[in-house]
């Protein structure tokens, strides 16, 4: 019976894997429901990060807003998903350097959107 526990270990992790695999878990039905992660670091000319950038993260159906914080990653974690995501504020004083709306993939992202100084 112990050479079939190790196979068996195996399966397990690799089902606990699957998807984004972040947050993993069963709900109170007993699905399984693997959850993505999304960042999008804000960051200014310097490197520094900027707080207080309002993002969405699409569905056809619903956003959902998160801000930048002090170190300016606006982190979403949400169902594995093609999200549309768009910049919806920008704190006085600055401007993005890009594109300000894009679309992420079904699995966890990390995006980096550069600021400037306004009127720079």
């Amino acid at each position: 019976m112990k050479k079939h526990f190790i196979p068996l270990a195996l399966l397990l992790l690799a089902a606990c894997l699957i998807g984004c695999g972040a947050g993993a878990g069963a709900d109170k039905a007993g699905a399984e429901d693997a959850l993505c992660t999304y960042t999008v670091s804000c960051q200014g000319e310097d490197g520094a990060g900027i707080a207080g950038v309002m993002i969405n993260f699409c569905t056809d159906s619903a956003c959902t807003p998160v801000i930048s914080g002090e170190g300016g990653a606006a982190v979403f974690t949400g169902a594995p998903e093609a999200y549309h995501v768009q910049i919806v504020s920008i704190p006085a004083g600055w401007e993005p350097e890009g594109p300000t709306e894009w679309t992420a993939e079904a699995k966890s992202q990390d995006f980096t959107i550069s600021f400037r100084e306004a009127g720079k």
